[in-house]
């Protein structure tokens, strides 16, 4: 299945008044991407949604003798990451540690633990995408 984001961009980078084209090769080449297109929209609800918001914004406007549609918002798809420290986790650092003081230190840490997260998680993400 094509990402949102990935056919966000198809769309966009489509020439979608190639039908006006007196290029023969022009036409022929934007009838295929338009098919293609159209068939990425029947993947899902979301996919036609977002074909029907890009035909309504490129076909709009005093050109068209209509009002200007609002051209789609960009799909962000949500990426999580989800930590889970548990006691135990706690009491390989302190083996002499009761159950419940490794659960109070690590209840103790539990914003620091998600603010350095945070931290580290953009040191990396920038480190990774300059590879």
């Amino acid at each position: 299945m094509t990402t949102l984001i990935d056919f966000y961009i198809l769309l966009e980078q489509h020439d979608w008044h190639y039908e006006m084209s007196d290029d023969h090769r022009v036409w022929k080449e934007g009838n295929r991407k338009a098919g293609n297109l159209q068939s990425i929209s029947r993947e899902s609800g979301k996919h036609r949604e977002l074909y029907k918001g890009f035909t309504a914004w490129k076909f709009s406007g005093d050109h068209w003798g209509t009002p200007q549609q609002v051209k789609p918002v960009l799909p962000i798809e949500k990426v999580e990451v989800k930590i889970t420290w548990l006691p135990g986790d706690i009491a390989t650092l302190r083996p002499d540690w009761s159950l419940e003081q490794c659960t109070e230190a690590l209840s103790g840490l539990r914003k620091p633990l998600q603010d350095r997260s945070i931290e580290f998680g953009w040191d990396l993400i920038e480190q990774l995408l300059e590879k």
